[in-house]
């Protein structure tokens, strides 16, 4: 029966992490497959304008992301030869997760940098939704920190899924996708309202498209991006330590995809 329970634990934790290479491999592809059909129209748009705070948030973002992402399915490919260190996971596991959270922020600032322009630069406003911002991610970087040391106690590379893996957790870690979730929360919030004050400009498509366009893919980008947060709350909540890498991966390459939209 012993025999049969620890078969069983190791078969689920085989497939939690070969689900979880499928999944960042899928991530990895969706990022570098969005920025090659963009291409076209970043060359008739973005690439004839001035380098600003946006368009510098935007390029970097986009760099990070394909970067981080193909860390991530080059520690969890089953393909690479040989072992990694606990010292090399160790690392890999804080710098990979610290530049995703980086890489979170980059989106949630394009985000309200966004809602600040279609508000007309309403100072109160933008003073208000850049601390909200601030004091949300440092809250996360708090929660995210803890979480790593308390991951990185029992770090090592696994011979059987082939990745890095650890036996302990924090049950803080859901809460680092809540309170950015509240931030995104309020965006919605804000642009929902706006584009209630502006719906009688607009009498059909054509009369202001760029509005539409703006007002639909923002209530995309919360709707997609809080439903994959979600999702993250729900296995790090609920699911085994070895489905950690099961949806961030998508997370980060969902948050990027959409706010550079």
């Amino acid at each position: 029966m012993v025999l049969e329970a620890v078969t069983a634990q190791l078969s689920a934790a085989v497939r939690d992490i070969t689900t979880s290479r499928y999944l960042c491999a899928v991530a990895l592809v969706l990022s570098i497959y969005d920025w090659i059909i963009l291409v076209a129209d970043e060359s008739r748009t973005v690439w004839q304008g001035h380098w600003t705070l946006p368009k510098g948030i935007y390029y970097f973002n986009r760099i990070i992301t394909v970067a981080g992402l193909f860390s991530a399915s080059y520690q969890l490919s089953d393909l690479r030869h040989g072992t990694l260190s606990t010292k090399v996971c160790q690392i890999y596991i804080f710098v990979n997760s610290m530049v995703e959270l980086f890489s979170f922020f980059l989106a949630n600032w394009l985000l309200t940098l966004r809602l600040v322009a279609l508000y007309k630069r309403n100072k109160p406003l933008a003073w208000f939704l850049y601390t909200f911002l601030i004091v949300s991610y440092m809250i996360t970087a708090f929660f995210m920190i803890y979480t790593l040391h308390k991951y990185s106690l029992a770090i090592h590379y696994s011979t059987i899924a082939h990745a890095c893996a650890s036996t302990t957790s924090s049950n803080l870690m859901p809460a680092v996708f809540l309170a950015p979730a509240a931030f995104e929360f309020t965006l919605f919030t804000l642009t929902g309202y706006r584009a209630w004050q502006d719906v009688k400009l607009v009498t059909s498509r054509s009369s202001a498209p760029f509005l539409v366009v703006l007002y639909r893919d923002g209530i995309i980008c919360f709707f997609v991006m809080f439903g994959v947060r979600i999702w993250n709350v729900w296995i790090y909540a609920t699911q085994p330590i070895t489905s950690a890498y099961l949806g961030i991966y998508l997370l980060w390459a969902t948050m990027t995809i959409l706010s550079t939209r």
